[in-house]
């Protein structure tokens, strides 16, 4: 009897063991919770991605097909989600564009030409610098803005009118304020030129980075309408001038102003390595990009080259785009309107001059 139940009991632990054996194998088989499903699609969110990103995909890859379905709904979610991100990016970039007049650098983008060349370069465009310049375009809505801004400044005047623009070619009796820069550079202690003759000039031309920029000059009142007729015309030709701000920048030092190819007119001073005095000194006479156009005087049959360092500039048969030549936009502008051209002279050729006998 003994015997017989132990072997009972042998035989049912047995079942016992077999059947416990058999329901933990099916479970391997089973597919997971719906709460092991979910916490392994919440990780897929950014913040526990940026934290478990290699835990997570592990888990990703261990989900049956049977519930991909889920998996696929919170990823179409989480991309409707970076979508908008991106929207909202956009938005941002767009307000910074219409603030600043740059697209944002790090989507690789920026303003290009149109077909009819009025829009200014600045930015990035396809990760490449597009832009030679260093100043900040300037997005103006109004040509009583421009008279706010400083000579030299690089604007984006797209928003302005024709009319507009033509109010920013403009001239005045000299200011205070400008007279203030000029009085012991180009309106010297000894000059014997009446204030009251000269005019401010204010225009607009592009640079030779092919943005607008605003410019200014002093000439005589006789001049003053045709000298700022002359630059309207300029610009619409898109005629390059690279710079144009006073001589008083460089504390009238002729010399500094031609070797840095700054646009000037009045200056009170004599013929360089005379004692008469030049046209400039009356506000006669303006030198158009002087680097690239320089003066070659001659002295006891001797010449030179002013500004010393445009000697490369003095073979006129080579090409260059921002030479002077009779016929082209610069020439014509000025000679139509009774200016004599330096490159004209018998000898002693002056490039960059121009100036006029009222």
């Amino acid at each position: 009897m003994k015997k017989l139940a132990k072997s009972r009991i042998s035989s049912t632990v047995l079942l016992g063991v077999l059947f416990f054996a058999a329901g933990c194998g099916s479970k391997e088989e089973d597919p997971l919770p719906n709460y092991v499903v979910n916490k392994v699609q919440t990780k897929t969110t950014a913040e526990n991605t940026q934290a478990n990103e290699g835990e997570s995909k592990e888990e990703e890859e261990k989900v049956p097909l049977g519930n991909s379905s889920i998996m696929q709904e919170d990823l179409a979610g989480e991309k409707e989600l970076e979508k908008d991100d991106l929207d909202g990016k956009g938005e941002k970039d767009s307000l910074q564009e219409k603030e600043t007049g740059e697209k944002n650098p790090e989507r690789g983008e920026g303003l290009l030409n149109d077909p009819e060349g009025e829009l200014y370069v600045t930015g990035i465009v396809d990760g490449l610098e597009e832009s030679s310049s260093d100043s900040v375009l300037q997005s103006v809505e109004s040509a009583e803005e421009i008279d706010l801004l400083p000579a030299g400044t690089v604007v984006d005047i797209r928003a302005l009118s024709e009319d507009s623009i033509k109010d920013c070619f403009s001239y005045v009796k000299v200011p205070e304020a400008v007279f203030e820069r000029m009085k012991g550079n180009s309106y010297k202690e000894d000059c014997t030129v009446a204030l009251s003759s000269l005019c401010y000039v204010r225009v607009l031309h592009y640079g030779f980075d092919g943005e607008v920029h605003i410019g200014e000059l002093v000439v005589n009142q006789s001049i003053a309408q045709e000298i700022r007729d002359i630059f309207l015309e300029l610009f619409d030709a898109k005629y390059p001038i690279e710079k144009i701000v006073l001589i008083d920048t460089y504390k009238g030092d002729d010399r500094a102003s031609m070797a840095d190819n700054n646009t000037t007119a009045f200056n009170f001073r004599t013929v360089e390595g005379t004692k008469t005095l030049s046209k400039h000194a009356l506000g006669l006479a303006v030198d158009i990009n002087p680097l690239y156009n320089p003066y070659i005087p001659e002295r006891e049959g001797v010449p030179s080259v002013l500004p010393e360092s445009a000697a490369p500039y003095t073979d006129r048969s080579a090409e260059c785009e921002y030479y002077i030549r009779q016929g082209d936009p610069c020439y014509e502008a000025f000679v139509n309107r009774g200016f004599a051209w330096g490159g004209d002279w018998a000898k002693g050729k002056d490039y960059q001059h121009f100036s006029k006998t009222p």
